[in-house]
């Protein structure tokens, strides 16, 4: 069967969170929406909050999926995660023992069987 890319992302995107609750992660958000953008998922494992970006590929034909989390990418992730920080921060449960975390998480194959590799501390 035959996905389009949003549906590629849309599978991948629960592909990947269904990983993440499988070890141990609780998600907040997933779609993170504000005035400034988007983050794939935010997501705490006891004191560690982790900002999410999740990119899926069928294959590796263009490169590795974590290759299209450019420069301008990070820097935007990192612009709406500290929005979220200081608008969210009791939602998110954030006190001064909380740590932060950009992750990505590729997701190959996201329209069949899937391989998955996690990024931590991606930037």
């Amino acid at each position: 069967m035959e996905f389009c890319n949003k549906e590629v992302g849309a599978a991948g995107e629960e592909i990947a969170a269904e990983y993440l609750t499988r070890h141990g992660w609780e998600i907040l958000f997933r779609n993170y929406r504000c005035k400034l953008g988007e983050i794939d998922m935010i997501a705490r494992k006891k004191n560690l909050l982790c900002f999410i970006e999740v990119k899926c590929r069928r294959g590796e034909r263009y490169g590795r999926p974590c290759e299209a989390v450019t420069k301008d990418k990070r820097r935007h992730i990192r612009r709406v995660a500290q929005y979220c920080i200081v608008r969210d921060d009791y939602r998110l449960g954030i006190d001064d023992d909380t740590d932060f975390r950009f992750d990505v998480i590729e997701v190959l194959g996201a329209d069949g069987d899937s391989d998955i590799c996690v990024i931590q501390n991606a930037f």
